[in-house]
């Protein structure tokens, strides 16, 4: 889009992930111009770097090695197959290279219209941005409009002694080439349990450790059946649970835990995430902010200042790739003078442990709050002719519905390939 002078609207996007490349092309399409600000060591952002390609790949091989030892078909011999982890991340972090030239490198070459600038941004004010770039160079961009859709990062709790020791994130225990003979997990919600039950899988003792109980967001029903999944396959659960401290010595981790020991050679810290908004110097651009760094936007992407949007993990919308790329979209367009609002009142979630955990709209809870009277109704698969003839009843599926007009408003399943 311009104006009648033919200079063309100017977009910078903080941030190389799944918003921000929606939102570039997107913007490109309605005419504008974009300078993409990435100040990472590669493009794509957590999904396909550290996130939902890698895990995804590592869950599929671990649910191979489970089918293979723990079946449940007459006939059809049970062998615990040889796990090399070092040739599964090799192929693993070829797969993600593959797809980060593909879905993010290849499209900056044919965008002539997106230009790339490494280095790390500050705000000025509300149209400038200083660009401190990767060998001390340092450039001014000014824009009509900003995008920040800079991503977010594992949050480490304070526990005493944590912070000196070489904890595993995500990130780590995705391209650890050795499986740990005993790994201790902190965490209840999706990354802790999806990477818990792979290692429990492919070899590992595996200890969990949830602050409150497993998916506390969700339906408690989804969470309690999760964790008769995880000790039916010989995990360890502890509820409710914090350590009072960690240390590391000679290669092992110990956890003070409500006055016991529990001493693992690996330690993965999965316990939420946080925006990548400490650096940006927000306040110069008048830019408020909830309690962590947290941009607030509204549906149409636009935060507390007129010309600057927000999309993606470092924004209050929920922390999904397809959630952030429709935001970048649907800000790309607002951006550049439309007048779209981003609707997530039917937007589905699957947590990719086995069985899955799918949701969409309400629980009765929310419902409930919203003052809407709500009744349920829960199918066991134990009743689901499908669960009976692949021999896994594990779960259930869950109906939420109006109690007068039977309209249904929301579902909870956890069942295999729920999602």
């Amino acid at each position: 889009m311009g104006d009648n002078t033919g200079i063309k609207l100017h977009i910078a996007i903080i941030g190389s992930g799944s918003a921000a490349f929606a939102a570039a092309i997107k913007a490109v399409d309605e005419g504008a111009v974009v300078t993409m600000i990435e100040g990472g060591d590669v493009i794509g952002g957590t999904c396909v770097n550290v996130g939902c390609v890698p895990s995804k790949i590592m869950i599929r091989a671990a649910h191979i090695v489970h089918e293979q030892s723990s079946h449940a078909f007459s006939g059809i011999s049970k062998s615990r197959p040889v796990v090399d982890r070092a040739a599964m991340v090799r192929q693993q972090e070829a797969r993600v290279t593959e797809l980060r030239r593909t879905k993010y490198e290849d499209i900056l070459k044919s965008h002539e219209d997106i230009r790339l600038l490494r280095g790390w941004a500050g705000f000025v004010d509300e149209h400038t941005l200083t660009v401190r770039g990767l060998e001390g160079s340092e450039e001014e961009v000014v824009a009509d409009k900003i995008l920040i859709a800079t991503g977010s990062s594992p949050f480490i709790p304070q526990i005493p002694g944590l912070a000196g020791t070489p904890f595993w994130t995500s990130a780590e225990a995705l391209i650890a080439e050795e499986l740990p003979k005993h790994l201790v997990v902190m965490g209840g919600s999706v990354v802790a349990l999806e990477l818990a039950q792979a290692f429990l899988r492919l070899g590992s003792k595996v200890t969990i450790l949830a602050r409150s109980t497993f998916l506390s967001r969700e339906d408690p029903a989804l969470g309690e059946g999760l964790v008769m999944v995880f000790e039916g396959e010989g995990g360890r659960v502890l509820l409710h649970t914090v350590p009072d401290s960690v240390s590391h010595e000679e290669g092992h981790f110990f956890l003070s835990v409500k006055g016991a020991k529990i001493t693992s050679d690996k330690l993965l810290v999965a316990t939420g995430r946080r925006p990548n908004t400490q650096s940006l110097s927000l306040e110069k651009a008048g830019l408020k902010t909830r309690a962590g760094g947290v941009i607030v936007v509204d549906d149409h992407l636009r935060t507390s200042v007129e010309n600057i949007y927000g999309a993606g993990d470092c924004t209050n919308l929920p922390q999904y790739v397809y959630v952030a790329a429709a935001a970048g979209t649907h800000a790309a367009i607002n951006m550049t003078g439309g007048d779209e609002a981003l609707d997530l009142s039917a937007m589905p979630s699957v947590v990719f442990t086995d069985p899955q955990v799918a949701a969409v709209g309400l629980t009765e809870e929310e419902a409930e709050k919203r003052g809407i009277t709500a009744k349920s109704s829960t199918l066991p698969l134990e009743n689901v002719p499908r669960g009976i003839v692949n021999f896994d009843t594990r779960g259930f599926i869950k109906l939420v519905a109006e109690k007068d007009t039977g309209r249904i408003i929301g579902a909870q399943v956890l069942a295999p390939q729920g999602g």
